[in-house]
């Protein structure tokens, strides 16, 4: 896999590759720790199918891959980085939208992340999403 490393900094990604044609020579692209605000971070990108992060706290991720052409988004060993009521403070809308996103993968998250993702699913997605959640511990 391509991968970008934050480590453990605290990082604002919001809009990083909005409208970007993101080629990566293995798929997926791994994005590796960090506390990051990710809003729109991959927001109307091309050419990225599969997206994963590991060992990634968030702040925000509302519209991490709206109108862009990520299929699949898996979470492996993910957190909140902040409160959960601060969270949903932060986040002011779905985790995606437009059609291409089909799946989301749970992967040794913490259970107020896990929470997090279906929760905000439920209050901001579409009644006709036709999304798959899996979750595995």
């Amino acid at each position: 896999s391509s991968f970008i490393k934050f480590d453990d900094k605290t990082i604002n990604v919001e809009g990083m590759f909005d409208g970007a044609r993101v080629r990566s020579s293995e798929s997926p692209l791994v994005i590796q720790g960090g506390d990051l605000s990710a809003a729109k971070m991959f927001a109307n990108s091309t050419e990225l199918e599969e997206l994963t992060f590991k060992g990634t706290r968030f702040y925000d991720f509302t519209g991490i891959t709206e109108n862009s052409e990520v299929k699949i988004i898996t979470f492996e060993n993910c957190d909140l980085a902040c409160h959960h009521l601060d969270f949903e403070a932060e986040v002011t809308g779905c985790i995606h939208s437009g059609d291409s996103l089909e799946r989301i993968n749970i992967i040794n998250c913490s259970d107020v992340f896990v929470n997090a993702i279906v929760n905000n699913v439920k209050k901001f997605g579409k009644p006709n999403d036709f999304l798959m959640i899996t979750i595995k511990d």
